[in-house]
């Protein structure tokens, strides 16, 4: 029992550094919609949040596939698979 979970130990770190990574991308697109719903372009956006244009350019094209009505995990699986 004890040698099993030390053989679990890495997946669970994994599974806990995983699921983190999303809650912060989740967040970060909840911010870009609150953005976007203000008029700010993606530029601002980036400015504003700190980040590389690159990734708020593909949440703001994840949104637009989604539509306006979409929640932050609706577009979190739309941002998914443009990756």
């Amino acid at each position: 029992m004890i040698r099993l979970s030390r053989q679990l130990r890495p997946v669970k770190e994994k599974g806990r550094i995983e699921g983190r990574e999303e809650g912060e991308m989740r967040k970060l697109i909840q911010q870009v919609c609150r953005k976007l719903a203000k008029g700010k372009t993606t530029s601002e956006i980036a400015v504003d949040l700190e980040e590389e244009t690159e990734i708020i350019e593909k949440i703001c094209r994840a949104v637009q596939q989604c539509g306006p009505e979409a929640d932050a995990e609706q577009i979190y699986v739309a941002w998914q698979e443009l990756e």
